[in-house]
């Protein structure tokens, strides 16, 4: 899908009457193409709640939500009762009319629970931390052409939200299809960095405090190019305390090649020490915390194996989560002690200790992302290896494009 993000005020760029035209021609052509009675989207934490989804739709005939597999009709009257019970992310099922009018459409919410990615507050941090804007129709119109598939055109005067809804549109499908590439192009560096910095954290009404927000997305996945990344470093920065020694948080916000780069083996380090205490944890024996590439023999060997035995005694459910789960001590520091609880309902153990899991996978497969910083030795070469093949992993590419 493409978006397209046009001002009213006609100072920023011309373009022909002709291309206007064909751009419009365009968009209807992919919109009727992609048409279908039947449209599922996964919509994370674009709405606040259950009221919120039907303020949204106005010109819907029916809205059920589906609870514990039963769908129930909900209106705008007993919407609340379901507010706190059935909070997002949302996804939704619009049925259309066959006459592929908005007017009747009749639609379900579905909601569903993210797995978590850790037990740690930073694994939380890397994760969908909540959109707290109330999206208006009319924004919630332009989100769900601009996740469909298709050219969306989203026009309008400055201070009608085009960017927020570009930002929540970027997010979203981040989120949903984590294996795709996004490419985002301005036409200055107010803009981008403006774009930049709102995809970087969660939008709120303190947004200018950075401090206080939680990060939307995995700082290793955004990439910027072109002139002005000074200017975004400062904006990002200028809130964060300095200190005498070279840290993450010193290069976290350097988004231009080589600040990638350098954030890329900064980080490759502390991952490699959490690998050896994994290994010290275990009381084994060895410096598998060298290089990524001994990591990786490190999981094969003696982790996965771990893991694998640990499945096989859950699923004979004679045993206590913390009684067959292999890594108690490398978990000891994490906060709200103690790791499990061991009541009769087993399901929040074996929810936190698929959390812990996720935590030593994930470990593992961002060193794999690192192990050609360890081959490449000069920077000019890690700087090439970063726009021809680390773009792969790189899920957002941001540049500024000038428009002559």
């Amino acid at each position: 899908m493409a978006i397209l993000l046009l001002p009213t005020s006609g100072t920023l760029c011309v373009i022909s009457a002709n291309y206007i035209v064909l751009i419009i021609s365009l968009c209807i052509f992919l919109r009727k193409l992609a048409t279908s009675s039947i449209e599922e989207t996964d919509y994370v934490d674009t709405f606040l709640n259950v009221s919120h989804v039907i303020a949204s739709f106005p010109k819907a005939s029916k809205f059920s939500i589906r609870v514990n597999g039963e769908e129930k009709t909900v209106t705008a009257s007993n919407a609340s009762e379901y507010d706190q019970t059935c909070p997002p992310p949302f996804k939704l099922r619009i049925v259309r009319p066959t006459n592929g009018s908005s007017n009747g459409e009749e639609i379900t919410i579905l909601p569903y629970k993210q797995s978590l990615r850790g037990p740690y507050p930073e694994d939380i941090m890397t994760q969908q931390s909540g959109n707290r804007i109330r999206f208006t129709p009319a924004q919630i119109e332009g989100i769900r052409s601009g996740l469909n598939p298709g050219l969306s055109l989203i026009v309008g005067p400055p201070g009608t939200g085009k960017t927020d809804v570009a930002v929540q549109i970027i997010s979203t499908l981040y989120h949903t299809y984590p294996n795709q590439k996004i490419l985002v192009v301005t036409h200055s560096n107010a803009a981008l960095n403006d774009i930049f910095t709102k995809i970087m954290f969660s939008s709120s009404p303190d947004s200018n405090n950075m401090t206080t927000n939680s990060k939307r997305i995995d700082p290793r996945h955004m990439l910027r190019l072109g002139s002005g990344e000074a200017d975004l470093r400062e904006s990002l920065t200028m809130n964060t305390p300095t200190t005498n020694t070279t840290t993450i948080s010193d290069v976290e916000n350097i988004f231009s090649k080589t600040g990638r780069v350098n954030y890329s083996l900064i980080r490759r380090l502390q991952l490699l020490a959490q690998v050896q205490r994994l290994s010290h944890s275990l009381q084994l024996m060895g410096d598998v915390g060298q290089s990524c590439e001994t990591a990786g023999y490190f999981y094969n060997n003696q982790i996965k194996p771990r893991i694998e035995r640990y499945k096989k005694l859950l699923l004979n459910g004679t045993m206590k989560v913390s009684e067959i789960f292999p890594f108690m001590t490398f978990f000891a520091d994490v906060p709200n002690q103690p790791l499990f609880t061991d009541d009769s309902d087993n399901d929040s153990d074996v929810e936190r200790a698929q959390s812990c899991l996720n935590h030593i996978d994930n470990i593992f497969n961002e060193l794999q992302d690192y192990r050609a910083m360890e081959l490449l030795r000069t920077q000019n070469l890690r700087c090439d290896y970063l726009l021809t093949k680390q773009v792969d992993s790189c899920n957002i590419l941001i540049f500024l494009c000038i428009i002559v």
